[in-house]
């Protein structure tokens, strides 16, 4: 009795185990059959849900159309350069007479007066010339004071473009010129007198000041040497 009951079970142990053999295979044969034809997603943008390759050309379009070609010259260039040049334009300087500088402009520098017997500044330019000698504009401008000037004498002022203003003392008392008279460089504005009290004591001259935008220059600046 033993016996047959032994054999039953290794019977239905046989079946069991080609059972699950063939469950085995089974599932095999699906996978392999099957694994080809599942088909992979493409890659997509994660900021528009778009495929990745048609996402980079969108925005590289867009980089495109939004990018701003500037102009190479600017559209008023014309025009400010024009105003630059007006604004900066200059008269041609010339020298009022002649003669030799006896006394050169100081500047901050004391120097010694003949005249008055002590140091101070110098804020013009003295040129050795006989008394009646003409003097003429240094540049085009307009005659803007013309009279006795306290210790310069018999004094000229003259405006002229680019801040510049030209005062012409230790003149001749007749002068041929008013204010409100336009000069050019090289008209007559007077002639050379005896009129300036702190400089009477030196050697004859026509004494030159220039100034630029209210502050005094050198006028020997101005000049081509």
């Amino acid at each position: 009795m033993n016996q047959e009951k032994k054999r039953g079970w290794a019977g239905k142990g046989f079946y069991i185990v080609l059972i699950l053999c063939a469950a085995a295979i089974g599932v095999s044969s699906y996978v392999i059959f099957n694994g080809d034809d599942e088909e992979i997603p493409e890659p997509v943008s994660a900021e528009i849900g778009l495929p990745a390759a048609e996402s980079a050309e969108t925005e590289a379009n867009k980089a495109t159309e939004s990018a701003v070609v500037l102009p190479k010259t600017p559209v008023n260039a014309e025009k400010q350069t024009e105003e630059t040049t007006e604004v900066s334009a200059e008269p041609g300087w010339l020298r009022p007479v002649e003669g030799a500088v006896s006394r050169s402009f100081s500047g901050d520098t004391l120097v010694y007066s003949s005249t008055l017997g002590d140091w101070r500044t110098h804020n013009g330019t003295d040129f050795a010339v006989p008394v009646g000698t003409e003097v003429k504009a240094i540049g085009k401008g307009v005659v803007t004071e013309v009279g006795d000037k306290g210790v310069l004498g018999r004094t000229v002022v003259v405006e002229h473009a680019g801040g510049y203003q030209a005062v012409y003392a230790n003149l001749d008392e007749e002068v041929p010129i008013k204010v409100g008279d336009e000069v050019n460089g090289g008209d007559v504005i007077g002639k050379v007198g005896k009129t300036m009290l702190t400089e009477v004591g030196e050697q004859e001259h026509l004494h030159l000041e220039v100034m630029k935008s209210g502050r005094y220059i050198d006028p020997l600046t101005l000049f081509d040497e």
